[in-house]
């Protein structure tokens, strides 16, 4: 572990690679970036734009060498060093949040979120609702199954036609009827009681009443304490 000294704004970026490429060649132990009033008149002012944009600079380097080797202790240390003042810098605060959180996962520590999607669903159209099931579709475990069900919702007056092909989930509204595996007659609140996996009770099933579990069936749940800046 070693200071790292930045004299002044007046830092390039061929400077911040050379010295970062140097240092990782030598196997130092991180860095800790201290920045001094320069000796002559700054070229950029601290806190400034360029002046965080050098320091984001800095972090995409150091992240090359952290997916390089995820085990690195030096990579991490210095990765996590310029996280923390990149975090303390920003003003805003979704930016601060996530980089003070990346800084506290490359020091060992990952937080399990705590997520619920209740208040959010409801808000949700019907295509977002599905585009919700579509996105979490293992499309290796599906690829091999086909799939049509038409959804017909009493409270909207809209039918939408879903499909699984080829390991992709699609759906589009539509006005016409072609045959369908299932066909299913609901409520908007009903389609949120199944997704959230509750009873179908009230809901008109035509067809094969399996088919929409079986579609539930190839969804991958959500990791709440994904990392979010090592492999």
């Amino acid at each position: 572990m070693m200071r790292w000294w930045w004299f002044g704004p007046s830092v390039t970026r061929p400077e911040l690679e050379r010295e970062l490429t140097a240092m990782a060649d030598a196997g130092l132990g991180g860095v800790e970036v201290a920045y001094v009033y320069p000796l002559a008149t700054a070229t950029t002012e601290f806190g400034s734009p360029t002046f965080l944009a050098d320091l984001r600079f800095a972090a995409e380097l150091a992240s090359h060498a952290v997916f390089a080797d995820p085990s690195h202790d030096a990579a991490r240390t210095l990765l996590s060093d310029v996280f923390t003042r990149l975090g303390y810098g920003s003003e805003c605060g979704t930016w601060r949040n996530n980089y003070l959180t990346g800084a506290q996962e490359l020091g060992g520590q990952v937080v399990t979120a705590m997520v619920s999607s209740a208040g959010m669903a409801s808000a949700l159209t019907i295509t977002q609702l599905f585009d919700s099931l579509a996105i979490r579709i293992d499309g290796m475990r599906a690829w091999d199954t086909t799939a049509s069900i038409r959804w017909h919702f009493t409270d909207t007056g809209e039918t939408y036609r879903m499909a699984l092909s080829n390991g992709v989930l699609t759906h589009h509204p539509t006005t016409r009827t072609p045959p369908a595996d299932l066909v299913v007659t609901l409520t908007k609140a009903q389609l949120l009681g199944m997704l959230a996996g509750g009873s179908p009770d009230g809901v008109r099933f035509d067809g094969d009443p399996k088919t929409f579990a079986m579609i539930v069936g190839f969804t991958d749940d959500p990791d709440p304490s994904f990392a979010i800046v090592t492999p």
